[in-house]
């Protein structure tokens, strides 16, 4: 979720910039990054959680994660190649990955230590 949001907040503050190739760098480096999240989370969710891994759905599931990473970077170069945009602007749309991540990490940090306070108490 935080992918999403920092990805709409990136492409929201590019439109200060009033170019058009900045703005759809930003846009397009913040679909493919909350598309990834996205996809990625719910493979490994369905790794982790999955009770077949014996039957070689485990494999299956690591063999789509594999093909998801290609496509993903099939999917950059494409855009970088052939979609008129500003290249740093895309960098900033694929760091709401990062951002995404750090965030959600920094919030289940500060969640979870409340958490273990309410049940001490």
């Amino acid at each position: 979720m935080y992918v999403v949001l920092w990805g709409v907040l990136l492409t929201c503050l590019s439109m200060i910039f009033k170019e058009l190739s900045v703005y759809l760098g930003v846009l397009a480096g913040a679909v493919l990054a909350g598309g990834n999240w996205i996809l990625m989370r719910h493979i490994g969710h369905k790794l982790v959680t999955s009770t077949d891994i014996d039957e070689g759905k485990g494999a299956r599931l690591g063999l789509f994660l594999a093909l998801k990473t290609v496509l993903m970077f099939g999917a950059v170069v494409a855009v970088l190649m052939f979609v008129p945009i500003n290249t740093i602007a895309f960098v900033v749309g694929l760091s709401s990955l990062i951002l995404g991540v750090l965030t959600h990490s920094v919030h289940q940090i500060f969640t979870q230590g409340r958490a273990t306070v309410k049940r001490e108490s």
